[in-house]
């Protein structure tokens, strides 16, 4: 694995790479529940973009370049695939949010989004069980939101949660009106989205995801007891693994 901060956001980004068994690639469509996706808030859209198709990244938005998403406003954003297959977003906002980014970086901030079959239902997994915030962003049917998506028909849903003890929130995308097919990740595929969380007490929260729906997925369905903490890998009930573990003991 390999680890690294992006600027301005309030979490690490983790890559991890599991050999010697059975994976396999997996490509949804932007639309299809299961496809995850990082927001990246950056200074310039159109020098972002330039930056990442240099670097092998591929743009799903219609018309191959940065869309502006509101009348009047320098907001302006286009997605990419990464070489491997993630969906980015490059979001440039104005105006641009407080940050706590270097002047010398290009990106300011991140967020996560994952897509799901029913964006409400799913952020109401969190709220329900967890005490996380849910609140509607709303239903899309503007065409440059779609063209955004790489659509030319349809319709977006948009709910979030805003993540106990940070500052971002979790979007949940839900597509409508629109050809999809929900695509299931094992843990070791290439394309697999896990997110870690740091939770008071893993027995409790385990307990919570299997009475919602969700179940463990580690080894035996055990919760791992390490020196430091306790640690399981869990499935929500959209197929989304995280990562619960108790904080390092000081």
């Amino acid at each position: 694995n390999a680890n690294t901060r992006i600027p301005g956001a309030d979490f690490t980004f983790e890559f991890i790479e599991l050999t010697g068994q059975s994976r396999t690639a997996r490509h949804p469509r932007l639309q299809d529940p299961g496809a995850s996706v990082l927001v990246l808030n950056v200074r310039d859209a159109d020098a972002a973009l330039a930056a990442v198709t240099k670097a092998g990244a591929k743009v799903i938005t219609l018309g191959g370049a940065p869309i502006a998403l509101r009348p009047q406003s320098k907001t302006r954003a286009v997605f990419v695939t990464d070489p491997d297959g993630f969906y980015v977003e490059l979001l440039q906002l104005d105006p641009a949010p407080p940050t706590s980014a270097p002047s010398s970086s290009m990106v300011i901030g991140a967020r996560w989004g994952t897509v799901v079959e029913d964006a409400e239902k799913s952020a109401n997994f969190y709220r329900d069980h967890f005490g996380m915030e849910s609140k509607s962003a709303g239903e899309f049917k503007d065409p440059n939101l779609l063209r955004l998506a790489g659509l030319d028909t349809g319709e977006l849903r948009i709910h979030t949660i805003q993540v106990a003890g940070r500052n971002e929130v979790w979007e949940f995308f839900e597509f409508a009106g629109v050809d999809r097919k929900p695509v299931h990740f094992n843990v070791p595929d290439p394309g697999s989205l896990q997110l870690g969380f740091q939770v008071r007490d893993v027995d409790a929260a385990a307990e919570a995801y299997k009475s919602a729906g969700g179940v463990i997925v580690s080894k035996d369905g055990a919760i791992m007891r390490r020196p430091n903490g306790a640690v399981a890998l869990m499935r929500d009930p959209d197929g989304v693994y995280l990562e619960v573990a108790t904080p390092p003991k000081q």
